[in-house]
């Protein structure tokens, strides 16, 4: 009787261990990082397109050219391949997302063919969703062109900024960049603005706490930067450019990155390479009117 016990206390125990090393393997491996979802919506000439995937992600933006927005959502693999959808909009030609490897990392693209050159403006819902929207009412009654994506809030460890503890212009190989530095992890806004050429980075809930208020700089296409305070609460860094230079925004923790021509490393068929579709206020500190 002894014996049959202690059997079945082996069995339990033995189930229980097992159950316990198949729970710990899920866990670790846990849910594919996938894109699944991609919307777009056109109402009243304002064009949205919703990117969604099921866990948090990482993004960068740039602009190879005028009419074409690329946004990168890295750690990604979409759940379903989607070709080009062409839109019926004045502003939007079409979009599609592709897969690509950038090192050991995937990494989905977002390309979106434009019909006129404009910048949108970019709102992230929590770290796992974000919309690009072109031709915004808000923007067009401000009377200037919708805001660059922003890099917004990465995801990341460490307690958020408080202060712009350092900015800095440096030449990286082929590239210009402006690095900014914070106290902790940033989030911003970005703007593209014309007459003259400028570059606005916004955030939000921060103070400047830096000796220089103005940059000078000795690498082309950047002319200088300016740092101070637009509006309540609203640390803002302007750079100023030589030209139209594209450019490309990243966030990682407490750095925020503005990067300034250069070849940029081997990336898949753009839709205009592969044919896919047709083709302010007071400020205190400095002067940083828009």
């Amino acid at each position: 009787m002894n014996t049959s016990r202690q059997a079945q206390r082996v069995a339990g125990w033995a189930i229980a261990t097992l159950a316990f090393l198949v729970g710990t393997a899920v866990a670790v491996a846990g849910p594919t990082a996938q894109l699944v979802r991609v919307e777009a919506s056109v109402e009243g000439g304002v064009v949205k397109i919703e990117a969604q995937a099921n866990a948090a992600f990482d993004f960068t933006t740039y602009r190879p050219s005028d009419k074409l927005f690329v946004l990168d959502m890295a750690g990604l693999t979409p759940a379903v391949a989607s070709g080009a959808r062409v839109l019926k909009s004045d502003l939007v030609s079409s979009y599609r997302v592709i897969a690509y490897r950038g090192g050991e990392r995937s990494i989905v693209r977002l390309e979106v063919l434009l019909r006129t050159a404009l910048e949108p403006r970019v709102e992230r819902q929590g770290p796992n969703q974000v919309t690009l929207i072109f031709g915004d009412a808000e923007t067009a009654k401000a009377g200037t062109k919708p805001a660059q994506a922003p890099p917004a809030e990465t995801v990341s460890s460490g307690k958020a900024a408080t202060s712009i503890d350092a900015v800095e212009v440096r030449q990286a190989g082929d590239k210009t960049e402006v690095r900014i530095a914070g106290d902790g992890r940033l989030s911003c806004e970005v703007m593209r603005l014309t007459n003259p050429d400028r570059v606005v980075v916004d955030f939000e809930g921060l103070r400047p706490r830096l000796n220089a208020k103005q940059i000078s700089s000795a690498v082309q296409p950047v002319r200088g930067v300016r740092v101070g305070t637009f509006k309540a609460n609203v640390t803002r860094v302007v750079i100023d450019l030589e030209g139209n230079e594209p450019h490309h925004v990243r966030a990682q923790g407490n750095m925020v990155t503005v990067e300034f021509s250069g070849q940029r490393a081997a990336q898949p068929p753009s839709l205009e390479s592969a044919g896919a579709v047709d083709k302010e206020d007071a400020v205190e500190v400095i002067d940083l009117m828009l």
